[in-house]
């Protein structure tokens, strides 16, 4: 019998069931391994048993320390309902006075579009440049807005002040704005008085340096703001109207027609001076206050001497008369005179009430209104970066806003002013600056003396440091520096704070705790040189020269001894000596920040408002504001520097 033929699983059924037998397995082997049907969610994790435990354990440790301290007493309860009611009575919104609403955009109408002529600008008169040394308040810190001068915290420094003024007839230009804008010529539905009411932009403040050879620099270059002036970031001049920040000329509009901005821009407020006797006024006025001061103070103590000669002479008897009568007096003992007059004594004369008054009349305010003004605005600007031992010479110009800058809105539309956004008066050069405003330097040395076999040369350093002039002999020799710097020693007022009391303290001394001599000079050498003098007959006359350089690209010379100098050098060397030799005696303390005229320009404006008559009895006559101001000077009052 034949055999059967066998089927495909019969054939393979043994290797099918292996195949799934190891599915299975493999399938166990993932779930009981790898996917752990014994893991449970805790805390945000999943854990195995053991791992469950050891997290659990930690756990109950944790707290167990916890309970082991000490317990923490809870803050007693604090009532918020105070807190409550002030916020519910302030709970209006305090807006950032430096942000502006947002400007509508132009809408045009359907009319025809208004047609305007630029008015013409008057020209600048009178302008007048001085130039002033002083000591005054430096501040540590930027000033700005947020960070006022009298806020900043300042140091006494010495500093070069420029000061150029000029007047303006701002009566004619609001005709001239007024006629182009508003006036009987422009269409009625055209008129526009905000547009008529000009605004000033910038008093732009150029200079030029004189080179070494004697002629001027090319360039023009703009003098930066005053370090002091708050507005300084605000008032940078901006012509064209594609430069414009965002917002365009109309946010630059509503910024400049702040009255605080017009004000420190046609009068900003100069450094408040440390100096006992001087004091900051625009050029018009400076020469006149130097003069009143010096005649003044001459008579105060011509007046003073005679007073205290008349009342504290003591006359010294003679020997008695054989008779027993008293002898004729031999001699009288004059009184001590004293070296200084007050500055509160001397601001209380009437020329100095006068000067007062006259320089009350140029200055402006928040209540002035220049739409009303006849008389020509006074306007100044300062140069504060003024560098000692240069030649500047200045030129100075206004700019108004142009107010239809960037529109469709002039009548002849190819006028190249279309685009700027400041229209500007001609450049007026002071005519006292024809030769430039010498800065003269703070330091000089001078060759006194050589030792010819050894090449040492005697020089004397002069430095001028708080508005004095210090000395100092040094000898170098070929390759040492000139000069150096005079540290102070540990018995010499200890701290930089103590230094600085004792130099606003009453009666101190303005004597620094240190000066710097060194000049950075070094001495090359000393060669003789002879020169032929005499009339008829000529001989020679052997003298020494120094050669020194500050880095070898140019070597000076100057003349050892005194009578080899040039003219130049012999002014500077009596003017340093005079000034070292002042005696302390006539060296005044300076004044506090804030003491004096604190601003003269706001201090005498706004004391017309608080000073009446009856509360000076004694000093009738006497014009309230400036007693108010001399109330000041003389200590009352004093506004502490922070």
């Amino acid at each position: 019998m034949a055999s059967r033929e066998e089927s495909f699983f019969e054939k393979h059924i043994e290797k099918i069931v292996l195949l799934v037998v190891c599915v299975i397995s493999a399938a166990l082997l993932v779930y009981y391994v790898f996917l752990g049907p014994c893991n449970v969610a805790y805390q945000g994790k999943k854990l195995g048993p053991s791992a469950v435990d050891q997290v659990v354990l930690k756990k109950a440790q944790t707290v167990r320390e916890a309970l082991d301290k000490k317990p923490v007493p809870v803050a007693p309860y604090q009532a918020k309902l105070g807190d409550f009611a002030k916020e519910l009575k302030s709970s209006s919104v305090v807006l950032d006075k430096s942000l502006y609403p947002q400007i509508p955009p132009y809408i045009q109408s359907t009319g025809p579009s208004p047609k305007y002529s630029l008015p013409e600008i008057p020209a600048i008169e009178n302008a007048q440049v001085d130039y002033f040394r002083t000591v005054a308040y430096v501040p540590m810190r930027e000033i700005n807005q947020q960070n006022a001068y009298n806020q900043a915290g300042s140091e006494p420094n010495d500093i070069d002040i420029v000061t150029v003024e000029f007047r303006f007839d701002v009566a004619a230009l609001y005709k001239a704005f007024s006629d182009c804008f508003a006036g009987t010529r422009i269409k009625e539905q055209w008129r526009d008085k905000t547009l008529a009411e000009p605004v000033f932009a910038a008093v732009q403040l150029q200079r030029q340096e004189i080179a070494p050879d004697g002629s001027w620099q090319a360039n023009w270059e703009d003098v930066p703001r005053c370090k002091i002036d708050p507005y300084r970031q605000i008032l940078d001049v901006t012509e064209d109207v594609g430069n414009l920040p965002t917002g365009g000329l109309q946010v630059r509009l509503l910024q400049y027609r702040e009255k605080a901005v017009q004000m420190d821009l046609i009068q900003p407020e100069c450094y408040r001076i440390a100096s006992a006797r001087e004091e900051w006024f625009p050029p018009s006025l400076h020469p006149r206050y130097k003069t009143i001061l010096d005649d003044e103070t001459r008579k105060k103590k011509r007046e003073s001497t005679a007073s205290t000669k008349q009342a504290g002479t003591v006359t010294r008897p003679g020997p008695d008369n054989p008779d027993g009568t008293p002898g004729r007096p031999i001699g009288v003992v004059p009184a001590k005179t004293t070296p200084t007059v007050p500055m509160s004594e001397i601001e209380q004369t009437p020329a100095f009430i006068q000067f007062y008054k006259d320089y009350d009349k140029i200055l402006i305010s928040d209540k002035t209104d220049l739409s009303k003004t006849t008389d020509p605005v006074t306007f100044w600007a300062f140069d504060d970066t003024a560098q000692p031992a240069k030649q500047y010479r200045y030129r100075v110009r206004l700019g108004i806003f142009n107010p239809i800058a960037g529109t469709d809105q002039f009548a002849d539309g190819k006028t190249p002013l279309k685009d700027k956004v400041i229209m500007w008066t001609n450049f007026a050069e002071p005519q006292s600056a024809a030769g430039g405003v010498q800065i003269p330097a703070r330091q000089y040395f001078f060759a006194q003396a050589i030792e010819e076999l050894k090449k040492r040369v005697t020089v004397l350093v002069a430095c001028y440091k708080l508005g004095s002039w210090y000395t100092k002999d040094f000898k170098v020799t070929p390759g040492d520096s000139i000069g150096q710097r005079i540290e102070k020693t540990s018995d010499e007022n200890g701290s930089e704070d103590d230094n600085l009391a004792a130099l606003l303290s009453p009666g101190s001394v303005r004597k620094p705790a240190e000066v710097d001599y060194s000049t950075g000079e070094v001495l090359l050498d000393a060669v003789q040189m002879t020169e032929w003098s005499g009339g008829s007959t000529l001989y020679p006359r052997p003298y020494f020269q120094i050669l020194y350089s500050r880095d070898g690209s140019e070597i000076f010379r100057m003349p050892v001894g005194d009578k080899y100098w040039p003219d130049n050098l012999h002014e500077a060397y009596y003017a340093a000596k005079a000034g070292e030799n002042t005696p302390n005696t006539l060296k005044e303390a300076f004044k506090v920040f804030g003491e004096g005229r604190q601003g003269i320009k706001q201090k005498i404006i706004d004391q017309k408002q608080q000073q009446t008559p009856a509360t000076s009895p004694a000093l009738k006559g006497v014009d309230p504001a400036l007693l108010e101001l001399m109330r000041k000077r003389m200590g009352g009052a004093q506004q502490q520097q922070n």
